[in-house]
């Protein structure tokens, strides 16, 4: 387990329509501290987002209902502050650079790598935003 000031009171949601990856995803970062929610279906993942404060948006990029990008429109509609992990699965489908910059997210994340990366992407996240409240 990550032993780090603060880390279990930041709340992370996980949105992905992959069941199996949420459930992996989510039991890996649980077991190294983190605070996580997760979300299989994007247009709930909005409401839960009205209704309760993140502090981190685990994304997935490709979903069926909704992709990334819709989400993030309507999630900064209310939402400024929260700060997102775009996450694809496909590695041969690279989003354009520009494309990253003007959906206003904070990280990308391969889901074809390590997940180790996922998580030193969320501590480094977690430090960051330490560092400004």
């Amino acid at each position: 387990m990550i032993n780090l000031e603060g880390i279990d009171s930041m709340k992370i949601l996980l949105v992905d329509d992959d069941e199996e990856y949420a459930k992996i995803t989510k039991m890996y970062l649980e077991s190294n501290g983190l605070n996580v929610t997760v979300s299989t279906d994007p247009e709930k993942a909005l409401e839960m987002c009205k209704q309760e404060s993140y502090s981190i948006i685990l994304l997935d990029y490709y979903m069926g209902a909704m992709d990334g990008e819709d989400f993030l429109e309507e999630l900064r509609k209310f939402d400024k502050k929260a700060v997102v992990i775009l996450q694809t699965g496909y590695s041969d489908k690279k989003i354009p650079l520009e494309t990253l910059v003007s959906m206003d997210i904070q990280g990308y994340y391969d889901k074809t790598k390590n997940i180790e990366e996922l998580l030193l992407t969320i501590i480094s996240t977690i430090k960051t935003m330490k560092m400004f409240l």
